[in-house]
């Protein structure tokens, strides 16, 4: 056999001694008649060394099994584009069996006040270019049947099922072209999107009475606003270890259980507004240690435990308002140390605990005004004795243990741009 080193000698290779797969060759290939490496019984197409194999494509139909609609079918390939918007309601079966082999939808997927429990039938569906709506569901207790879907074009809002645990059936979904939002499911525990790496819009999680673990652990970016409120049983936020920029407004607020924010220790920008307020639990922001850049204000409101800010020692830039108002345990300010100018107004007031101002001590210049008012522990401010300009009003007003002839003293080593108020501080001197 000197020709095609097939195995068969020349004398009885017959048919093309040229061809080392020519049919002759089945007596070199006794389990395998095309000689492809596949044996017989696991190969769609024994004749076709570039047919499918079975562990890949179960009917055997050419299609394989990951862009088969159905590889159970051989007469149903791959999933369809299916142009439009579709809604599953009250008639649910019909409504789903309609879109069962649909891959992809190119507008929206509208699912209301159906009778369902889950969401199967759906398996097949990969993509949503539109919004993506589940809603008033009374007895919709899982999104299994989406774990196939990977992206959402425009928006994705779940709201209003009452029954629903928990969002782990769209654990595959890895980006949404604009906004998320999840509010108001009493039931809901978990978010549990673990694929979900990017958020163009905002992400709003608010009103879920049940939830205890946000759980988006691959989301490293939300393009808008980030708020995270009135969810009663949420004592961390943990699921959000990957999340390093907010470019819109970034909102915390009215968790009544949250006792810390150690889940945000990558986070570094926020593009906007950063509100942390009305956490009664909160003792402390150790886990912003990463932050240091926010270009908006900075509003730290009504956190009842909250004793220090020393989580927030990374920030160096501060181009809007600073209010730090009623936290009755806040201690001091030491974490602030690190801000040389704020381009806003500065207020400091109702901050019952509170004894110094230290954390100011390299604070140059403020732009707009200077507020210090009612601090009724407050007797230092000589945190403040590098500040040279101030770009509005200077108002220190009862802070009761606080010496007037100290605030005479800075408001006269510093520029002043506005009008100035020492008013019902005391004592002290």
């Amino acid at each position: 056999d000197a020709t095609d080193h097939d195995d068969v000698t020349d004398d009885d290779d017959a048919t093309d001694d040229d061809d080392a797969t020519d049919d002759d060759d089945a007596a070199d290939c006794p389990d395998d008649s095309d000689c492809d490496g596949v044996p017989s019984a696991e190969d769609c197409d024994d004749e076709d060394p570039d047919s499918t194999i079975v562990a890949e494509d179960g009917d055997c139909d050419g299609v394989t099994s990951d862009l088969d609609c159905d590889d159970s079918d051989d007469a149903v390939g791959e999933c369809a584009t299916c142009a439009g918007s579709f809604t599953i309601g009250a008639d649910a079966a019909a409504d789903i069996e309609a879109i069962a082999l649909c891959g992809t939808i190119t507008g929206d997927l509208t699912i209301v006040g159906t009778p369902l429990i889950d969401l199967s039938g759906l398996e097949n569906l990969r993509g949503v270019g539109g919004n993506l709506y589940i809603g008033d569901n009374e007895i919709l207790a899982a999104l299994s049947g989406l774990e196939g879907l990977g992206t959402v074009g425009v928006d994705f809002y779940v709201w209003e099922n009452p029954a629903l645990g928990a969002l782990d059936g769209v654990s595959g979904l890895t980006s949404i072209g604009r906004d998320m939002h999840v509010s108001d499911n009493p039931d809901l525990q978990s978010m549990g999107l673990t694929s979900l790496a990017s958020i163009t819009g905002f992400l709003r999680i608010y009103g879920n009475e049940g939830l205890t673990s946000v759980a988006l652990p691959s989301l490293n970016v939300v393009l808008g606003e980030l708020y995270i409120g009135i969810n009663p049983l949420l004592e961390h936020v943990d699921g959000l270890d990957a999340l390093f920029r907010v470019n819109g407004d970034f909102s915390v607020s009215d968790n009544a259980a949250l006792l810390d924010v150690d889940g945000l220790s990558t986070l570094s920008h926020v593009g906007g507004r950063f509100y942390l307020a009305d956490n009664p639990l909160l003792e402390h922001v150790d886990g912003l240690s990463a932050l240091d850049e926010v270009l908006g204000d900075v509003e730290i409101k009504r956190n009842d435990a909250l004793e220090d800010l020393d989580g927030l020692a990374a920030l160096t830039e501060l181009v809007g308002n600073l209010a730090i108002e009623t936290n009755p345990a806040l201690l001091q300010v030491d974490g602030l140390t690190n801000l040389f100018d704020i381009a806003g107004d500065v207020t400091v007031s109702h901050n019952d605990a509170l004894e110094h101002l230290d954390g100011f001590d390299d604070l140059l210049e403020i732009g707009g005004f200077l507020h210090v008012v009612d601090n009724d522990a407050l007797i230092s401010i000589e945190g403040l004795s590098n500040l040279t300009t101030v770009g509005g009003d200077v108002d220190f007003s009862d802070n009761a243990g606080l010496c007037s002839a100290h605030v005479d003293a800075l408001i006269e080593a510093c520029e002043v741009a506005g009008e100035t108020n020492n008013n019902g501080n005391g004592g002290g001197c």
